[in-house]
Formats: structure tokens, C-alpha cells, sequence
């Protein structure tokens, strides 16, 4: 999310999707209540050429934004300077490095992360599952963060936010920025056809 000069919101999204289904570039959009955008509707920005799974992130504090992406199906960061990225210069970027140290399991997926500072947390778990991620154990979800400066991994910590919630997938990352930056964590529930979102946050730590 982007707050324009003007008051406005933009909402950032990846855009293009190539067969993979992933976005292989990233668009902004003014939110508009009811409104369905079309690709036709909005410019679409190709910031790494040849890469897919383009995921944006908007740091409100520094006036930056990250994309996630893959080339050779590795995923990586690349952080701008946001009005340089809207005026569609991207020859020189903050930082670009590899994503690492997202789960203690390799074979747990990422689930989304969120820009703040000089920082970049990531989210990784699975739902819910008897036999291999009980809910009386209360999850797998990890919640880990890069320095943007080194591309290392400086901490990493399980949470149980939302453990007792039924299906518990968790789904995105955000910081909120007022009154005080806190990071926001999304977790899917409910039963299939009747599923539901809850946020939780905590402390930017």
C-alpha cells in the first residue's frame, strides 16, 4: 500500500502472470470501493527482466519498495527507492539479495513478508494438519527477519498468534506504521467454502 500526495491510496499487486500463474511484473492501482481493474486499466512495470513471481512490498517509513521474485526459479529481494521506481528507473537499486533462513524446514513454504526500515520479515508455515502439524502443538509458522544492508538472516521465531484458530494457515505480512510500527501477520481459517481472515499483530522487533 502506497498513500499518495494527494491522500489517496495505491495498492501495489503482482500483474502479468506468465504459465507459471505468477506475476511477471508488478502494477499500482487507486483503490476505489466495488471497483474490478483489468490489465488494459493500469501500467504494468517490469522491473527484473526474465524473472516471474514478482511479489511487491511498500515500506510507508522510508519510502521504499522491495519486489520478490524469482530468476531460474531462485527467489530473491531487490529494494528501491520508491518515486524512482514509479518514474520507472530501476538501474539503481538500495539492495538485492537472496531470500534465506525463512524456516527451519526447507520444505515449508513462504507466505509472504513485509518491507519496514532496514528491515525485511519474512512469514513461513503450513495449516493445520493431525498427523503433521498438530494443532495441539500449535503450528509451524515462523516469523523471520533480513538485515537489507547484509542480506543476513538476524533473527527467526516460531509463533502461536492465532493458535487457536481452526485450519491456522497463516497468509501475509504487513507493518502498520501508527501510532507505533507493529507487524501485522495474516492467518486463513475455517472449514473449506466458509473460510475466514484474522490479523494479529506485535511489536516490531
Amino acid at each position: 500500500m502506497q498513500h499518495g500526495t494527494d491522500g489517496k491510496v495505491w495498492i501495489w499487486t503482482e500483474c502479468a502472470a506468465g504459465d507459471s500463474g505468477y506475476g511477471r511484473g508488478v502494477t499500482r492501482f487507486r483503490f476505489a470501493n466495488g471497483a474490478t481493474r483489468q490489465v488494459d486499466d493500469v501500467k504494468v512495470r517490469f522491473p527484473i527482466p526474465g524473472s516471474t513471481g514478482n511479489q511487491p512490498s511498500v515500506c510507508q517509513a522510508t519510502n521504499r519498495i522491495a519486489i520478490r521474485h524469482r530468476v531460474k526459479n531462485v527467489p530473491r529481494y531487490r529494494i528501491y527507492d520508491l518515486d524512482s521506481f514509479v518514474a520507472g528507473d530501476y538501474t539503481n537499486p538500495v539492495a538485492d539479495f537472496a531470500q534465506t533462513g525463512v524456516h527451519p524446514d526447507p520444505a515449508v513454504p513462504f507466505q509472504g513478508y513485509a518491507l519496514h526500515g532496514d528491515h525485511l520479515y519474512q512469514l513461513a508455515g503450513t495449516q493445520y494438519d493431525p498427523v503433521t502439524n498438530p494443532p495441539a502443538e500449535r503450528g509451524n509458522t515462523y516469523v523471520s527477519c533480513l538485515g537489507i544492508r547484509t542480506g543476513k538472516l538476524i533473527q527467526r521465531l516460531r509463533t502461536e498468534a492465532g493458535h487457536s484458530l481452526e485450519y491456522r494457515e497463516p497468509e501475509g505480512m504487513a507493518v502498520r506504521v501508527t501510532p507505533k510500527p507493529r507487524l501485522c501477520m495474516g492467518f486463513a481459517s475455517g472449514t473449506l467454502g466458509a473460510r475466514r481472515f484474522s490479523v494479529y499483530d506485535k511489536p516490531r522487533g
